[in-house]
């Protein structure tokens, strides 16, 4: 999808913001509550992060890397039934921050 957007002639300013959105929508599937339209092992964030990772800053790129890592883990608790719902939003809430720095 990333690709069909945008390409090497693009300003970098638009390729973050291309990059940004499509992590937005992929992020709302791991709100507290919903259930993902695909397991949460087919998300492949980091590929997609390594491929943006020239129009982000590497220390925000490595706080978002993490981040959505442990919203994976705490989403996937959910999905297994324990009760991690604060947790998950404090989590969720966090990555969306470092998703909009």
């Amino acid at each position: 999808m990333y690709f069909s957007l945008v390409n090497k002639y693009i300003e970098p300013e638009f390729r973050k913001l291309v990059a940004d959105k499509i992590l937005d929508s992929a992020l709302e599937e791991f709100k507290p509550q919903n259930k993902p339209c695909i397991d949460t092992s087919e998300f492949d964030f980091d590929n997609f992060l390594q491929i943006t990772s020239k129009d982000r800053n590497k220390s925000s790129e490595k706080d978002l890397s993490n981040s959505i890592r442990e919203l994976i883990k705490v989403k996937d608790m959910e999905l297994a039934g324990v009760n991690v719902k604060d947790k998950l939003a404090t989590v969720y809430t966090k990555t969306r921050e470092l998703l909009n720095k």
